[in-house]
């Protein structure tokens, strides 16, 4: 199905899009008075044959055999034209859009004819046939960034380049008075050469001719475009390009910065430590809230992005820049006389990565229901092998769904399987038949890693267990986990479980995989009315439903004092943001905090299991 906001195909039975997260069920059935694709085969004015089309948002977009030569072109039309346009009569003798025709396929070919940059769609001609008014192109490569972004790691100077080239053509088309609004990985095609190339024109308006109200992309407009701020302008596509580079740099999806977020995007050297300083203040700059605190347009931003040094951050790990330094100079010496015998061995100081934590842990069945379908664990290990030191902390909290009689055993075999996985990866038995896989040294992407691999792990068990009898089809669980590498902190996430991490402020980590959430990151729901919904139990992505699922990964950086809380939708749907802080600050003991949040639910109601694990950083 075609996303009608991004244009991205996805799976016929999504529910929502995969790029930007817009809703997909309205997809299906076209706008009063949209023009349907024309059919394969059919011909435009003698000029054109018609090989496939599709529907992409307001456009129909064809890929066609020109007349003429036998060459293979692109035709876009404006499917849904703001007011009847009827084209002169001799539209049919004319090769550029006349000058009433104010279509966004008109737009496109002003915007984008002669432009003077590889990096836009190289438009050709304009035509008239059937009374509708086509824009004439070269045909795009077959893989989107979308596409390019699901492979490695993109290196500083790779992400360098991929920012140059989405600059320079959108200050052509700032050059040329218009605007893009529409910057995102669905809209922009990588050729066999690398050449970068920005598609996704469905959006494009005059600077000088803005409308009152904007089609938005959930994680890549910015907030003018909702409201916030004042009108779009050249900074809104800036900080499109922005989001598009923070994505590539730290893999985390701009989608998790909600609205309710207030487009507070964590600094790149939080989740992608190895990030060239200059790099991560050019790109943070660009996702400024105020458009004042911005680059003020694509060309600003270009020039600062090819004079920012990739050179990363010097500072051994371990080590403060000042010892370093001192290291580096210090001049060398013949080596001492070993002391005869000293009265004690030397102290060995215990590495950060064994910092103690004070995690508490809860669990009831509520006030209404008979069975406790909820699980949870908790698995601290240390090993020291060749004097090299390992250590985790796995957190989790699930919640069964599907009947009494196997929502529990799902939640118990998702935690049990994930446990086994995690152990099993971070301390294999290798034989001389096995060959150990080989880790990240990065221990962000190590623990990412791990987290997805146990998951999907876990996802297969439960599926599996759930198609040797009919009776337990549809049985699942939520899942929320969290992996701690101190300071570096990964959770993994399906369904409606959630997770706060508590540092200067309150950050709701997790997204919920409900309806009802995503009608609030839409704008569609307040929170207190998404709360009381009678839909707010509906999920739409959840363990063990189907044999694949996808996994929401994120990571935060710790500091000391912050606390975090994992707990099922029997806990957070009885208390506010505001709440949930005074809780969590309420006492030293992460035990007594688990213990007055599961009373004080209970208090209130409890029609559902309740479960919580809290965790404090000393």
């Amino acid at each position: 199905m075609i996303c009608p906001s991004c244009g991205l195909e996805n799976k016929p039975d999504a529910t929502y899009c995969d790029d930007c997260g817009a809703v997909l069920a309205e997809a299906a059935a076209a706008p009063a008075g949209r023009r349907a694709p024309l059919p394969m085969g059919s011909t435009l004015g003698e000029r054109y044959t018609i090989e496939s089309g599709e529907a992409r948002g307001p456009l129909n977009v064809y890929e066609a055999l020109r007349s003429e030569d036998g060459a293979r072109v692109r035709l876009i039309e404006d499917a849904e034209p703001a007011a009847p346009f009827e084209p002169p009569a001799d539209a049919a003798s004319l090769t550029a859009p006349a000058d009433e025709d104010d279509t966004r396929a008109a737009r496109i070919y002003r915007s984008l004819k002669g432009a003077e940059s590889a990096h836009v769609w190289e438009v050709n001609g304009y035509c008239y046939a059937e009374g509708r008014g086509f824009v004439e192109g070269a045909v795009l490569p077959g893989n989107s960034l979308h596409d390019h972004l699901g492979g490695d790691r993109l290196d500083a100077g790779e992400v360098q380049a991929l920012g140059m080239s989405l600059l320079e053509g959108i200050d052509a088309l700032h050059q040329r008075g218009y605007l893009h609004l529409g910057v995102q990985p669905g809209s922009i095609f990588v050729d066999a050469g690398g050449t970068v190339i920005l598609d996704g024109y469905d959006r494009l308006v005059a600077q000088d001719r803005l409308p009152s109200m904007f089609s938005v992309i959930e994680g890549y407009s910015a907030p003018e475009a909702y409201g916030v701020g004042g009108m779009p302008g050249p900074a809104s596509d800036v900080f499109g390009v922005g989001a598009i580079l923070y994505y590539a740099v730290s893999r985390r999806a701009p989608t998790e910065v909600s609205r309710e977020q207030f487009f507070v995007f964590p600094p790149l050297s939080a989740t992608a430590p190895d990030t060239p300083p200059d790099l991560e203040r050019v790109i943070m700059k660009a996702l400024s809230k105020t458009t004042a605190n911005r680059w003020a347009s694509a060309g600003e931003m270009l020039q600062a992005l090819s004079e920012a040094s990739l050179e990363p951050a010097r500072v051994p790990v371990g080590v403060g820049a000042a010892s370093a330094a001192a290291q580096e100079t210090k001049p060398t010496r013949a080596a001492a006389p070993m002391p005869s015998a000293p009265s004690q061995p030397p102290a060995v100081p215990l590495p950060q990565t064994f910092l103690p934590y004070d995690v508490g842990m809860k669990s009831h069945v509520g006030c209404v229901r008979s069975v406790n379908q909820d699980s949870m664990l908790v698995m601290s290990f240390a090993a020291w092998e060749r004097s090299i030191p390992t250590s985790a902390l796995l957190c989790i909290v699930a919640d069964g769904m599907g009947g009494e009689a196997e929502g529990d055993k799902a939640s118990s075999l998702a935690i049990r399987s994930m446990a086994e996985y995690v152990l099993r990866n971070n301390i294999p038995i290798v034989t001389g038949a096995e060959t150990m896989k080989l880790q990240s040294r990065d221990p962000v992407e190590r623990m990412e890693e791990l987290l997805r691999g146990s998951m999907e792990h876990a996802n297969r068990t439960i599926f599996e267990y759930s198609q040797k009898d009919p009776s337990r089809r549809g049985m699942g669980s939520t899942l929320t986990s969290l992996m701690i590498d101190w300071p570096h902190a990964v959770f993994g996430h399906a369904g409606d479980t959630r997770a706060y991490l508590l540092g200067a402020e309150l950050d709701q980590v997790t997204e919920d995989h409900s309806l009802v959430g995503k009608l609030v990151r839409l704008g569609q729901l307040t929170r207190e009315e998404a709360r009381n919904s009678p839909q707010r139990s509906y999920l739409y992505r959840a363990m063990g439903t189907a044999g694949e699922l996808e996994i929401d990964v994120y990571s935060r950086r710790m500091k000391r004092g912050d606390r975090i809380l994992i707990c099922s939708d029997g806990v957070w749907e009885y208390f506010t943001d505001e709440e949930i802080v005074a809780y969590m600050q309420r006492s030293s003991s992460a035990q007594q905090t688990c213990e007055a949040l599961i009373e004080e639910t209970l208090r209130r109601g409890a029609d559902d299991n309740c479960t919580a694990i809290v965790l404090h950083v000393p």
